[in-house]
């Protein structure tokens, strides 16, 4: 009876000391998630941060199409309006003309 009761002390010794062991590794196991969590986050915070530095540039681009397009407008309504006055000139001086050849 007695060495059944030391024998299954023993075991008992034996399942505590591996009970042990498995809690210590699974303790290692947390740990290890739990960089590998932090080091996730910190990735996505810097991904976060490219997005909006992106975002800002992209808003950047499109001010400055923005301001691209009403120079071209007005380019285009000087362009006109020089047009019109070309042809202004260019019927004044064949009326001018004229006048000087009735001269």
């Amino acid at each position: 009876m007695v060495q059944r009761m030391q024998e299954s002390t023993q075991d008992t010794v034996e399942t505590v000391r591996l009970g042990n062991e498995l809690i210590m590794h699974a303790g290692h196991s947390f740990t290890e998630i739990i960089e590998y969590v932090n080091n996730s986050a910190e990735r996505i915070t810097e991904v976060a941060a490219s997005c909006e530095e992106q975002a800002a540039q992209t808003n950047e681009i499109l001010q400055s199409a923005q301001n691209i397009a009403a120079v071209t407008e007005q380019t285009s309504a000087s362009t006109e309006e020089t047009a019109s006055a070309t042809e202004e000139l260019a019927t004044m001086a064949e009326k001018l003309n004229q006048l000087v050849g009735k001269l």
